[in-house]
């Protein structure tokens, strides 16, 4: 779906120029050089929705959080787009569309919400920011493919999102910032429900609109705010009167990603600004071939084991090549260190793994679940 939104703004030449006053091309400007060195990241598709920050990593994961680089005041200030922004393809140069999260702003929501929290270490920490902020962030791009589908209906004659950013998102208590939160805190309390506390202490800190999110956590009172949205996205057309009727059910253009989008549609672009490089963050995608040492102790483990065993692990090296959230790997985390990882060689067996360098692993043992996960290796 989004391809063929894409497609239909560059051939028609749909999008404009945003103003240079906006807080995202300030934001852009200000991060240039860091933005240009680095590539967008595309989740992968076969990741359930609680799971889309597993992937996240950093060189020394069991390293303990930095000094917050303290952005207090940026967010009360700015709100959540201190620290993360999206940028709709309604703009130019569409190829600069996409989500953008500061390192920095990970660190800000891992100190603010999630230290301390039960029994989270530094990763943990670090994953349920970055997913707390693509949360945020994602509900922008929702609306961004909504307002799409309404200039649609006029042929893209009416720019409806050009109309609506200046004419009502920029004013002050922007409606589409409470929704962003209330989004944001509807889907983590859900997976964690003792976080509500910290969260709403983090939301009530910030701007007129972005505060105002708990009137919206009510799945009716939700729906409500996305009509009301919807009539101010109308609303925008110059010179043209929408009276708001509450019954009419525009939150239905807003659930069509529960269908047709996810969060591998959108490019995120995670800026590397921590003035500390230890705690500059990875994604991790796929794992090449090339990109993978096998230690000794591997290499001995693996030749003790059965012909059918060996020849399901170069079937488990063909699959980190395609992507490591691929079912049959069910990568995950060992619990209670940082660093390490395991991946499923058949139903039996599986395999320990360790970034070693940016972008290097090492398989360290192969052994059955249990054996596994009590000596998985240094």
């Amino acid at each position: 779906m989004i391809d063929k939104i894409l497609d239909n703004f560059r051939n028609n030449n749909i999008s404009s120029d945003l103003n240079k006053d906006t807080l995202i091309v300030k934001k852009n400007d200000f991060y240039k050089e860091q933005i240009i060195k680095i590539q967008p990241i595309y989740l992968d598709p076969n990741t359930p929705d609680e799971n889309i920050a597993d992937s996240i990593c950093i060189p020394n994961g069991d390293a303990q959080l930095p000094d917050d680089i303290s952005m207090d005041e940026d967010v009360k200030k700015y709100g959540i787009e201190s620290l993360a922004w999206y940028r709709s393809f309604h703009w130019k140069p569409i190829e600069s569309w996409g989500i953008y999260i500061l390192n920095t702003g990970i660190n800000h929501i891992a100190q603010k919400i999630f230290f301390g929290h039960q029994n989270f270490n530094s990763l943990d920490c670090y994953q349920s920011s970055f997913k707390f902020l693509l949360y945020h962030e994602f509900f922008h791009y929702i609306t961004d493919i909504a307002v799409s589908i309404l200039e649609a209906t006029h042929q893209f004659k009416i720019k409806l999102y050009e109309n609506y950013y200046y004419k009502i998102y920029e004013k002050p208590n922007p409606l589409e910032e409470a929704l962003a939160n209330a989004y944001a805190y509807d889907n983590i309390t859900r997976l964690d429900p003792g976080l509500k506390r910290k969260i709403h202490k983090f939301m009530i800190d910030q701007p007129p609109g972005y505060c105002d999110y708990h009137s919206y956590l009510n799945p009716n009172k939700f729906n409500l705010g996305i009509r009301n949205l919807t009539h101010l996205i109308l609303n925008g057309i110059p010179d043209m009167e929408v009276k708001i009727i509450n019954d009419i059910p525009f939150e239905l253009l807003f659930d069509i990603h529960k269908v047709n989008l996810s969060f591998n549609n959108v490019p995120v672009y995670i800026i590397q600004n921590n003035p500390n490089p230890e705690f500059n963050f990875n994604l991790i995608t796929t794992i090449p071939s090339e990109k993978l040492i096998i230690s000794k102790r591997f290499m001995k483990d693996l030749k003790k084991l059965p012909n059918d065993i060996q020849k399901k692990f170069e079937k488990t090296k063909e699959l980190l090549k395609l992507g490591i959230n691929n079912p049959s790997l069910n990568w995950e985390r060992i619990k209670g260190n940082d660093t390490l990882f395991s991946i499923r060689i058949n139903i039996d067996y599986r395999a320990s793994i360790k970034l070693v360098n940016h972008g290097e692993w090492e398989l360290l043992r192969i052994d059955k679940h249990d054996a596994l996960y009590d000596k998985p290796g240094k």
